[in-house]
């Protein structure tokens, strides 16, 4: 406005600069929105490749695969490091195009306010003010375009949690709601395969039609070379995956149709690595449930030869645990176990809980997890002939088939 009261000319000058300025910077902030979420993404993929080589360093090192696992950082932190260099070069390069297209009016109107041209016909004065002015007109958008990538890595983050917050949740039956029928629920301990089978998205076939039944109170190992989808059966058993045929039935309820919050009186799943939540011990074990009473987590690390150990801490069941440094491997596996039967449940889901102990070690785990489970349906994953002695039965899996 200011302009156009110097001149009407002027004003339509600096009236052609808006849209061109709103589509350069809308050019500018499409393609860096998009480099901030890939850089988003593949930070994602660096930071798993970091944990996976971590997590698999010494099945890395017995198998030599230092190269192999180098080789996969290395393609996700090449690819990370283009995607930066297009954020950087969209972030340095739009401040200087903002500067060159005032100068370039400027010299513009400077031009035709001359002697020569003398078309805009105003004074010293107001080509001095207009030069002014629109280096104010600018100014702004020149400043905005130095935060363009902070705005825009914000917004990108902002993006991707509400991707997360917006996906649609796990679908329930409500069938299994009333209180009658999670009682029968809990009190049934009988698991069945109905020619299972489940097939990861990419077209993997993990599990090719297994049908099984495993009695209440039966104690069952199930075999077979890693990879061959023994965690993921777990995983079917609890409901955390669907199968891509067939179902999983717990006494008569399918077990994907469990409702989360009654997941733990159900099953106890016991992991090869405890993992720690921020808290106290008994926190650990009770992992913030209001219905495992003190005397409940007293009960169970009695019953896994925890007790003494506990006690002897400074706090004894209230110390703060910052770590893993409290506990030993073995001490971590009873905790685990702890953790498990705290809500008494009926099934006990064992991982490999034994992989990383050494024989005296699983000798004291084993036992401990013969007082707790008795009375309950084990479902245990194992290779060690400590573990399978111990068993009912045991169901080898190869090629994705019971046999």
């Amino acid at each position: 406005v200011s302009i156009w009261l110097f001149s009407a000319r002027l004003g339509l000058i600096a009236l052609a600069l808006l849209p061109l300025v709103f589509f350069i910077t809308r050019f500018f902030k499409k393609r860096m929105y998009a480099a901030q979420v890939k850089n988003l993404e593949q930070l994602g993929r660096v930071n798993s490749r970091i944990a996976e080589s971590i997590g698999a360093v010494f099945m890395v090192k017995l198998f030599c695969k230092e190269r192999y696992m180098e080789e996969k950082y290395c393609r996700e932190l090449r690819a990370n490091y283009e995607t930066n260099g297009r954020v950087i070069l969209y972030d340095s390069v739009y401040a200087p195009i903002i500067q060159a297209i005032r100068a370039v009016v400027i010299a513009l109107v400077v031009l035709l306010a001359s002697d020569q041209v003398s078309v805009l016909g105003i004074s010293v004065g107001a080509l001095a003010a207009t030069i002014d002015l629109m280096s104010q007109l600018l100014a702004p958008v020149e400043a905005l375009g130095m935060e363009i990538q902070n705005i825009q890595k914000g917004l990108s983050g902002i993006g991707r949690i509400d991707e997360f917050l917006t996906l649609p949740e796990d679908e329930k039956d409500l069938s299994i709601t009333a209180e009658k029928t999670l009682a029968s629920l809990r009190g049934n301990g009988a698991v069945r395969f109905e020619n299972l089978r489940f097939r990861y998205d990419d077209g993997t076939d993990v599990l090719k039609g297994i049908s099984a039944a495993v009695a209440e109170n039966e104690s069952v190992t199930i075999t077979g070379r890693t990879g061959v989808g023994k965690t993921t059966l777990f995983s079917l058993v609890m409901g955390l995956l669907r199968p891509t045929e067939g179902r999983v039935c717990i006494g008569k309820y399918d077990a994907s149709a469990i409702p989360d919050s009654e997941k733990r009186r159900v099953f106890g799943y016991v992991e090869q690595r405890f993992r720690f939540v921020p808290g106290t011990v008994a926190e650990q074990i009770t992992l913030g449930d209001p219905d495992i009473s003190r005397e409940r987590v007293e009960e169970v690390c009695r019953a896994v030869g925890l007790d003494e150990s506990i006690r002897a801490l400074p706090e004894g069941y209230d110390t703060k645990l910052s770590g893993s440094g409290t506990f030993s491997w073995g001490q971590c596996q009873l905790l685990s176990i702890a953790r498990a039967v705290a809500a008494d449940p009926k099934i006990l889901l064992l991982d490999e809980i034994t992989a990383n102990l050494d024989s005296a070690t699983e000798a004291h785990v084993m036992d401990s997890l013969q007082s707790v489970s008795a009375g309950r349906t084990v479902l245990a994953i194992s290779h060690r002939e400590g573990a399978v002695r111990h068993a009912d039965r045991v169901l080898h899996i190869q090629d994705g088939k019971l046999i």
